[in-house]
């Protein structure tokens, strides 16, 4: 089974976040304990890697705030 990055196509350089992309047992022990807050359709489309990009919401005023960062 592939990433969940993978899934989702994160392409970054990870060796930036050192160990803090391994989570700690009580954070993993949390998780799967924790309630899901994903509808069934994401969680079919992330375990069948059927991801498409327009299905999700996206930020209307991300042009205006990468204009601010720049």
């Amino acid at each position: 089974m592939s990433s969940i990055f993978g899934r989702l196509g994160y392409d970054f350089d990870s060796t930036k976040f050192g160990d803090s992309l391994v989570l700690p047992d009580k954070v993993k022990t949390y998780l799967n304990t924790a309630p899901v807050k994903l509808e069934t359709w994401q969680i079919n489309d992330i375990a069948n890697g059927n991801i498409q990009l327009t299905d999700y919401y996206k930020n209307p005023v991300i042009n205006i705030t990468n204009t601010f960062i720049q």
